[in-house]
């Protein structure tokens, strides 16, 4: 429990950081993981209440996160080389340059993204773990 508030407190500030209109302060729904993470408790209770382990939960989370991080690393990856490749085109006006495709720091970029993937599945297995479906379910 007192992970789960920690995480959730230090995303809220990294967000305030990053993005100062952000509504997390103000009480306001948050679009953090770890934010909707604790938002669904209940309905993860649920599940866990009819046998679903936590084990099953968090590789459900995974999945569903694993989408949306290669959806998101293929889409901005083509969309950033077409930008780049855009902007070559632009600017290559008397000098002859050749265009590369960044496949390093995509790479890279999609390794960063496994590894905040996986310390994700970490945390989310043990908050689902130790929290208390009973008193999710019968507060609720």
């Amino acid at each position: 429990m007192r992970v789960a508030a920690a995480f959730s407190l230090l995303f809220k500030s990294w967000s305030m950081v990053f993005n100062p209109a952000d509504p997390c302060e103000s009480g306001e729904h948050c679009e953090s993981y770890f934010a909707n993470l604790l938002q669904r408790r209940r309905s993860l209770a649920m599940l866990q209440s009819v046998g679903t382990t936590p084990g099953q939960i968090v590789r459900m989370l995974a999945l569903e996160n694993g989408f949306l991080f290669g959806t998101s690393m293929v889409i901005g990856s083509l969309l950033g080389t077409l930008l780049g490749w855009i902007l070559h085109q632009a600017v290559n006006t008397g000098i002859t340059m050749a265009f590369q495709v960044p496949w390093l720091e995509m790479g890279m970029a999609g390794l960063a993204l496994m590894a905040i993937w996986g310390i994700f599945a970490g945390i989310s297995f043990q908050i689902m773990r130790h929290q208390d479906i009973d008193h999710l379910i019968r507060v609720g």
